[in-house]
């Protein structure tokens, strides 16, 4: 098998004025500046990453997809970055208005269970691992109770770890989890 690294020779040259990167979703990225004798590891929407300094990454938004919320930063972090809430939303609850999909691996952790909430109003699977996706999801409460849409709150294709997490249902009412591999840490309960 051939590499699926890109190489390119620049000569003398020691930068890269621009470089455009065309996807198959049809999104674009452009880059400018950049050095020469460097492997970059590029994502879409998000650009250079190196997985060898990971990042932390906070939400600071209970709602919407604007920056600081959860599903932008989801969405902008780097395979490797951790995802925090900002102590400022403690005892607050995020609200998913949309479904958030997960094609990254990531961890993201609360504050601690019933002290971090996560809830949604969409109706479908509030968050969405992809298949081959491993995901940490930790310190926190998923809140699945009889208000919400019908629907799966998690629907697991990847490898989902659960770490000191709540997930809290009404009584009566379904625990609405699509779990593929599913690992439960120390400290994890299901209330009903």
């Amino acid at each position: 098998m051939n590499s699926l690294n890109a190489h390119f020779g620049l000569g003398v040259d020691e930068l890269v004025d621009s470089l455009i990167l065309y996807w198959p979703s049809g999104e674009t990225d452009l880059y400018q500046n950049l050095r020469a004798d460097q492997f970059l590891t590029l994502h879409e929407g998000i650009g250079p990453c190196d997985c060898n300094d990971p990042q932390v990454q906070t939400v600071e938004e209970l709602t919407g997809n604007g920056v600081g919320s959860l599903p932008y930063v989801v969405n902008h972090a780097c395979p490797c970055d951790t995802i925090r809430i900002a102590e400022s939303l403690m005892n607050d609850t995020i609200v998913l208005a949309e479904r958030l999909l997960i094609g990254k691996d990531l961890v993201i952790k609360g504050l601690g269970a019933q002290k971090s909430w996560i809830s949604t109003t969409t109706n479908t699977p509030a968050i969405r691992i992809q298949p081959g996706i491993q995901c940490t999801i930790a310190d926190l409460t998923l809140d699945d109770d009889a208000t919400m849409p019908p629907t799966y709150l998690i629907e697991n294709a990847g490898m989902l770890t659960l770490s000191n997490v709540t997930i809290a249902t009404a009584p009566g009412h379904p625990l609405r989890l699509r779990i593929g591999s599913l690992v439960l840490d120390t400290g994890t309960v299901i209330v009903k």
